[in-house]
């Protein structure tokens, strides 16, 4: 279930929109550590005291039948932040990522997404060990043209939009955006953000 009415309006009119395509995810989650300076007056002493870091991620990729668009976003409390890849393929790489202090240090985790070459900004967490359990994404197959959840924390969660080549029209800017004709069946706010620019972000309601 999404839990905005803008993702809901956006899922709906896109289902509308464009045809039942099946869209394959897989991956899996790796880890390792990192030594930081502990403050960033540090910065290029190259001297202590050092914290370590860990990272959780899990690697995976898009791939259907046909090629396609991807639009990642991600769901805060606050904001809706969205990012379109430029990439269009048949094969689009997507990322979730964790990092937070080891037990020996204080603070939470952080949380983000990515698609192709669409970023998205970390988002702090509730920490948790180990930190795949912070954070769930599975493999999966869901339909082209719908809000598709990849993965969730308490506090977050990473989404991504697939939509096919033939519903898509890719400016000199090497940005797509949904062609003429089928963004004319789309409620004004949904429209805005599959017609213009690279990224942004929404108020959830």
């Amino acid at each position: 279930m999404l839990k905005t009415r803008f993702l809901q309006r956006l899922d709906s009119s896109l289902s509308d929109m464009v045809p039942d395509q099946l869209v394959a995810c897989h991956g899996a989650w790796s880890t390792n550590l990192r030594r930081v300076y502990a403050s960033l007056s540090q910065l290029g002493s190259g001297e202590g005291p050092f914290v370590e870091i860990v990272d959780a991620r899990w690697n995976a990729s898009l791939s259907a039948e046909f090629a396609f668009g991807v639009m990642a976003l991600l769901l805060t409390p606050r904001e809706i932040y969205w990012s379109k890849a430029s990439l269009i393929s048949t094969l689009v790489p997507v990322q979730v990522s964790l990092s937070a202090y080891t037990d020996n240090a204080p603070g939470g985790s952080s949380f983000t997404g990515s698609a192709g070459e669409a970023y998205l900004p970390g988002v702090p967490v509730a920490s948790g060990r180990p930190l795949e359990d912070v954070c769930t994404a599975e493999p999966l197959r869901f339909v082209a043209g719908r809000v598709a959840r990849l993965a969730q924390t308490t506090e977050a969660e990473f989404f991504v939009i697939v939509l096919p080549r033939a519903v898509l029209k890719v400016g000199r800017n090497h940005i797509w955006r949904v062609r003429d004709d089928s963004a004319s069946q789309l409620p004004q706010d949904v429209r805005a953000i599959l017609t213009r620019g690279r990224a942004g972000t929404v108020r959830p309601e």
